[in-house]
Parts: structure tokens; sequence; C-alpha cells
């Protein structure tokens, strides 16, 4: 077996295991899908004042989400996505060893 193989197997045998590591989420229109949620993500030294595409102040919150992919379509950035019942906005998406890291962030104030 060849190491890509391997750790997509591993992805989703231990990563996206609910006794291991994940937990269950719905996100769009998937209602229970395993997923490593950071629900207090920090923006990781991004400075996005000055993007006009991204409000980011005190009363924005931040996650970082994995989860199997294909499980919904690849997002854009800006685009929202619903993840348990809130509207997030996405920051990134990329797809990586049949994984689908996620970055995403809301305004908690409106």
């Amino acid at each position: 077996m060849r190491l890509r193989q391997q750790l997509a197997l591993d992805a989703h045998s231990v990563f996206l295991n609910t006794d291991e590591f994940a937990e269950l989420i719905s996100i769009e229109d998937v209602p229970e899908t395993p997923a490593v949620c950071d629900w207090a993500a920090q923006p990781g030294g991004e400075h996005l004042y000055g993007d006009t595409g991204d409000t980011w102040g005190v009363n924005a919150v931040h996650a970082e989400i994995t989860l199997a992919e294909g499980v919904i379509p690849l997002p854009e950035p800006g685009q929202e996505l619903t993840v348990n019942g809130r509207a997030w906005t996405v920051r990134s998406a990329v797809p990586q060893n049949g994984l689908l890291n996620l970055k995403l962030y809301r305004n908690v104030g409106r």
C-alpha cells in the first residue's frame, strides 16, 4: 500500500472517527457528518484590514473544520455555508489527501 492510500484510510478510520477526534456536525444539507472542529480558531496572524471582501473585528469569530472531501461541493472564498444551523463565511477551502479543510468566520454582532 502506498503512503497516500494509507493516509486516506487513516483520515477516515482515525482522524474522522467520532470516538477519536471528530464530532458530528450538520453542514449545508448533510445532517450528520464527522468533522474535526476548532470553534475558537484564531485567524493565524492574517491581517485583513483593508481587504474589502472581509470584515474582521471584535465581533468576528473564527472556526476551522476538517471533513471528508466530497461531503459538500468545494466552496469558494466568500461563499456562505450553514454549519449547525448558523451562517458562516468561507475564508479558505483546501482539499488535501481526501480531507477538506475549511477556514470560516462569522460576525456575531449582527
